[in-house]
């Protein structure tokens, strides 16, 4: 097979994003839970701002329809908000900038990753209650954005 058709394949896979962090395959969720978490763990945003994921030495292009990264939980430490992605091991950090968007969800960005990160509910719930008990997220700034980020907003 030449490059060009590997490629064509490679754009073609019928594999996607979903805004809310749920993967599909032809339209259809994929269902096991834990082939969610390993392509969680797979997805690469590129300097071109390509989204990729990426198992083993396999891999294809992703149109997400929002953003590539998920965070399922959110912790104070020393002072600086870290995230915990889906399927990732080492939590991310420190979210320098915190935004909320008109789907009244968080977006953070955090250094070493190309693109934002939706906090999805528990994460939320804990930047939320940070914000509400006059705490303050460290270094980072809380800012409204303009618009629902894609997977490759650039930081606020």
């Amino acid at each position: 097979m030449d490059a060009a058709e590997i490629e064509r394949l490679r754009r073609a896979s019928g594999v996607g994003l979903r805004a809310d962090g749920v993967f599909v395959y032809g339209g259809q969720p994929v269902a096991n839970a834990r082939v969610q978490r390993l392509f969680h763990a797979g997805v690469e945003v590129d300097a071109a701002g390509e989204v990729m994921l990426r198992v083993g030495r396999t891999w294809c292009y992703l149109e997400p329809e929002g953003v590539a990264y998920f965070a399922e939980r959110a912790e104070l430490r020393g002072g600086q908000v870290w995230l915990a992605l889906i399927g990732r091991e080492a939590a991310v950090g420190p979210a320098r900038v915190v935004g909320y968007a008109s789907d009244d969800r968080f977006y953070a960005w955090v250094d070493g990753l190309r693109g934002p990160v939706a906090l999805l509910r528990d994460a939320h719930q804990a930047v939320s209650g940070i914000l509400a008990s006059g705490g303050e997220l460290g270094a980072g700034e809380v800012v409204a954005l303009a618009a629902i980020p894609g997977a490759n907003a650039v930081r606020p």
